[in-house]
């Protein structure tokens, strides 16, 4: 499960866990008709984040994943060995909600997804994240090698937003490890922590936003692979 398909799982039955656990907190029924709200275009904004995260085979896939406040035109990834201007591949989009408490107000964020396969072991590519108006500068990334051979690694739980968060994340960049494992707990959107419908009162998506973009200076170039806890 990449991190925009465990954000999306967590996020996307909103309306029910929204009605169940309001419903549960004040022992009340809970009925209200759906409101929809188009998001407006952001063709301007930047792409935010661009995480990255082993396929099946880290030999030959990455996976690329990043994230936009709206919906925009032609949102892709550019890459290639030593050169972010070489093969483009189309994201897949999703739209996760970023407010589960108040459905009469709803919100939302543009979650989009690349797929790299075929590439060869034990490479380093450069890839662009791009949309019609706006892209990241070229980033590099290294798929892992053939064979059995010396690597390090890093591995961290129940890290959360703060700023020491981000002194480890500062770390990480500096020192380039061939991944870094996150074992649950990543953002602490549900303070409860009890996995039971009422949770849903306290659930903030939003707050992965932050912890996205906290990762952002290490998942940039180097795979981030994660196990969600209670608190995601």
């Amino acid at each position: 499960m990449s991190l925009q398909d465990a954000h999306e799982y967590l996020s996307r039955p909103s309306r029910r866990r929204f009605l169940q656990g309001t419903a549960a907190a004040a022992g009340l029924a809970v009925a209200a008709p759906s409101v929809f709200i188009k998001s407006a275009r952001a063709a301007g904004a930047a792409p935010a984040g661009g995480h990255l995260a082993f396929g099946a085979d880290p030999r030959r896939e990455m996976s690329v994943v990043w994230s936009t406040p709206g919906p925009v035109d032609r949102p892709r990834v550019t890459f290639g060995p030593g050169d972010a201007d070489g093969t483009t591949v189309a994201a897949e989009t999703r739209v996760v909600p970023t407010n589960l408490v108040d459905p009469l107000r709803p919100a939302e964020r543009h979650y989009h997804q690349v797929r790299l396969t075929g590439l060869d072991p034990d490479t380093v590519y450069a890839y662009r994240i791009q949309h019609d108006g706006a892209e990241t500068a070229p980033r590099p990334f290294a798929t892992a090698p053939d064979g059995a051979g010396a690597f390090s690694f890093t591995a961290f739980g129940d890290q959360g937003v703060s700023g020491a968060a981000r002194s480890v994340v500062a770390q990480l960049a500096s020192i380039r490890p061939a991944f870094n494992l996150v074992a649950g707990d990543l953002c602490y959107a549900n303070s409860r922590g009890f996995t039971i419908p009422t949770d849903i009162v306290e659930f903030d998506p939003a707050e992965w936003d932050g912890w996205f973009a906290q990762a952002n200076p290490s998942a940039a170039s180097t795979p981030w692979m994660p196990a969600m806890g209670n608190h995601d």
